[in-house]
C-alpha cells in the first residue's frame, strides 16, 4: 500500500493539482503586482478601488454536495479537523505538517462544469488560501477565476509549497504585502497534454488594476515551467489530457483513490 503526504518540505499532492496550480496563479498574479507597486509600474494600493471583494463570475454553487463530486470521480475523501493522522507510523513532527494524506491511484476520465468545479475548488483545506471562488468556463475554452486571498494563509500555502520562514517573510518585507485580503482575477487558456501544461493568460488583476500585458507576457514561460514542476510531482496523479470547452472541464488521468483532508 503506497500512503503519502502533502507536507512542506516535499509539496506534494493529488486530486486537486488542477486547484493547486490555480491557487499558484492567483498567489503569482498578486506577488507581480506588488512588485509594480514597489517599482512604481502601478498606483500604491490606497488608490485602488474594488479592493474589499472578488469580481462576481455569476457562478453559483452552494446546492452542490461536494463529496458526491469526489466519489463521482473516484477518489474516497474523508475531512478531518486538526493535524492528527490516522496513521500510526507517522512522527508527531511529521504529523504536524501534514495538511492532507493520499493513497492509492486509479485511472479515470471526467467531465465538471464551472459550478461544480469552483464547488470543488472551494476546499476546507486547513493551508487553503482562497475564499469566495468562482471559475467560469467560456464555449472557446477560455476560463475565467476570481477569490478573495488570505494574505495569512497565502504564507502558510506558499510553506506548504516548500518555501521557508525566511523566504515568506523576506518575500512579504520586500514587496509590502499588506495584512488585508486582496482580491484577484484571472482569465486565459489552460491545456494539458501528457503531463505537459500550456498557460496562456489574457489578463491578470487585483481589484479593478490590470497587471501590464508585457509583464505577463515575461513571466508566462516561468509560471508554466513551475506549473508544470508541480502537476508531476503528485503522488498517484498523472494528466493525460486536461481541456476546457462548451462551458466543461474535461480530464483523463489518473487520481489517488483516497485522500483526507486536514480542516482547522
Amino acid at each position: 500500500m503506497n500512503m503519502h503526504f502533502y507536507k512542506n518540505k516535499e509539496g506534494k499532492g493529488g486530486i486537486g493539482t488542477l486547484i493547486r496550480v490555480i491557487v499558484f496563479l492567483f498567489i503569482l498574479a498578486g506577488i507581480l503586482i506588488f512588485i509594480g507597486i514597489k517599482f512604481g509600474i502601478l498606483p500604491p494600493l490606497d488608490q485602488m478601488l474594488g479592493f474589499n471583494k472578488a469580481r462576481d463570475l455569476g457562478i453559483r454553487y452552494s446546492g452542490i454536495d461536494v463529496m458526491k463530486i469526489h466519489d463521482s470521480i473516484g477518489t474516497k475523501t474523508t475531512i478531518m479537523k486538526g493535524t492528527s493522522s490516522p496513521n500510526k507510523d507517522v512522527s508527531d513532527k511529521f504529523t504536524s505538517d501534514a495538511g492532507i494524506i493520499f493513497e492509492g491511484q486509479k485511472q479515470v476520465k471526467y467531465s465538471l462544469n464551472s459550478e461544480e468545479l469552483s464547488a470543488l475548488a472551494n476546499s476546507p483545506w486547513k493551508y487553503f488560501p482562497l475564499f469566495e471562488l468562482q471559475i467560469k468556463i467560456g464555449d472557446n475554452g477560455i476560463v475565467e477565476a476570481a477569490a478573495m486571498v488570505k494574505i495569512n494563509k497565502m504564507i502558510s500555502f506558499a510553506q506548504v509549497l516548500g518555501a521557508t520562514d525566511e523566504q515568506v517573510k523576506e518575500a512579504m518585507r520586500n514587496m509590502n504585502i499588506p495584512e488585508r485580503d486582496i482580491p484577484i482575477y484571472v482569465k486565459g487558456s489552460f491545456i494539458v497534454k501528457e503531463g505537459e501544461a500550456e498557460i496562456n493568460p489574457e489578463k491578470i488583476s487585483i481589484g479593478i488594476i490590470n497587471m501590464p500585458k508585457q509583464m505577463i507576457d515575461k513571466v508566462t514561460p516561468s509560471v508554466t515551467e513551475s506549473v508544470n514542476s508541480i502537476i508531476n510531482g503528485f503522488p498517484g496523479f498523472y494528466i493525460k489530457s486536461l481541456s476546457f470547452n462548451k462551458e466543461k472541464m474535461n480530464f483523463e488521468g489518473t487520481v489517488p483513490e483516497k485522500q483526507i483532508i486536514f480542516t482547522e
